[in-house]
């Protein structure tokens, strides 16, 4: 479904996408597609309970395609996106600010350190399920001693996720998703 709006020109679709933790947002006219903000992009598709919705039709098909091209094209161009900056909230952040301190003890043998950096990514990357996560904050909440939790931590974790993959993956993998798409026609 779709919905009018006097914001845009004739015809438009905004479209929020993901892979990994690189999410944005792309609008799509007839002639242009466009990277767009949070708020500008909220500004545009947010609606009321009781307004009237539209019939989508080709129009949104190819906006929606021309979306995927500019967050491929996005992705791509740069060699390595940065995700320093990328906000990581609740037990996610937890857990990475855990393996970080844990990676700082001098006791580590060199395997412990690579499977630290795996376990990282791996949170980086929303890889593992918040059951686990909860369940290890739980097990590790009065544990002082970094290789005991560095144990009780990597118990927890599925073994295939260490073995057998590629640990220099980019933290954009994962499978592309489209978590919203609006299709938007002008009031007239």
């Amino acid at each position: 479904m779709g919905k009018q709006s006097g914001k845009i020109l004739n015809y438009a679709t905004v479209t929020f996408l993901r892979k990994g933790y690189f999410k944005t947002f792309y609008k799509s006219d007839e002639k242009t597609t466009e990277g767009m903000t949070f708020l500008n992009a909220i500004d545009l598709i947010k609606c009321e309970p009781d307004e009237p919705k539209i019939n989508i039709n080709e129009r949104y098909f190819t906006h929606l395609e021309k979306n995927k091209i500019a967050f491929d094209y996005k992705l791509s161009e740069e060699e390595e996106v940065n995700f320093e900056n990328v906000k990581i909230y609740g037990n996610d952040a937890k857990m990475i600010t855990i393996i970080k301190a844990i990676i700082k003890c001098p006791k580590l043998t060199t395997e412990q350190d690579n499977n630290l950096k795996v376990m990282l990514e791996l949170w980086q990357n929303g890889v593992i399920s918040e059951a686990i996560t909860k369940e290890i904050l739980r097990d590790i909440k009065n544990i002082i001693d970094p290789l005991q939790a560095y144990f009780e931590i990597y118990d927890r974790i599925p073994e295939h996720y260490f073995y057998g993959r590629n640990n220099k993956k980019d933290k954009s993998d994962g499978k592309k998703e489209v978590i919203l798409s609006c299709y938007l026609e002008n009031k007239k």
